[in-house]
């Protein structure tokens, strides 16, 4: 789904499904210039289902905010959450570089982009900058899927990005997924352990800020069990 405001950022939306036209397996959706149609419901409720079940959320982020809702957020804010809370690690995020900037986006913005529970952003100028940027990007997101990564449970894509971010220190890991919580255990070259458990409930709440505690808290053992042997 790409995911925007619609009357500044025409041209942007076009450069992106240019791209996808490429590829016969992708079928775009969102609203122009691709109009594809939820029957039987309203906008907000169709654009929310379409953020909520497609496979990959693209969203564009120029300098307006746009329509704002009866629930005091623009559109664009409410398909990014509806994306977020169905699938975080399914987002790709375009800022584009404008002169000007609404101060309600830059709030928006701010919150898509935030060092440990946000985004990395793609930034680009002009429409066909982001043609280039988007393709490598896309190509990245293509090879994860191929490998079975995308279409796997919250939770294994959880443990994937922990032992990932863990792999250049070579220490092993452990993990025990029960029904309620994720549990991490790491030992030191004493074989001192340390075990620290995550709720699902977190993880599917506040996926990037239970990420980046659980790989800093982890860390921390690992560094202070060095210094300590020093």
């Amino acid at each position: 789904m790409i995911s925007s405001t619609i009357i500044d950022l025409k041209d942007d939306r076009k450069a992106i499904l240019d791209v996808l036209r490429k590829y016969p397996f992708v079928h775009p959706i969102g609203a122009f210039p691709i109009l594809y149609p939820v029957p039987g419901v309203t906008p907000e409720i169709g654009t929310i289902q379409m953020a909520r079940d497609c496979d990959l959320f693209i969203l564009i982020l120029g300098g307006r905010y746009g329509y704002v809702t009866p629930h005091n957020k623009s559109a664009t804010e409410i398909e990014f959450e509806a994306a977020y809370f169905s699938d975080p690690t399914k987002i790709l995020v375009f800022v584009k570089d404008v002169p000007h900037i609404e101060p309600a986006q830059r709030v928006f913005i701010q919150k898509v982009l935030d060092y440990t529970r946000g985004y990395w952003k793609h930034k680009y100028k002009t429409p066909e900058e982001l043609k280039n940027i988007f393709e490598n990007a896309f190509n990245t997101w293509i090879s994860k899927r191929i490998h079975g990564y995308a279409s796997k449970p919250i939770e294994f894509k959880f443990v994937y990005l922990v032992l990932d971010a863990l792999s250049q220190y070579h220490v092993e890991i452990e993990y025990q997924v029960t029904k309620s919580d994720i549990g991490f255990s790491v030992k030191n070259n004493e074989k001192k352990e340390y075990v620290l458990y995550v709720s699902k409930d977190e993880i599917r709440q506040n996926f990037w800020r239970a990420l980046d505690e659980v790989v800093s808290k982890l860390l921390t053992f690992l560094y202070y069990s060095q210094i300590n042997n020093v």
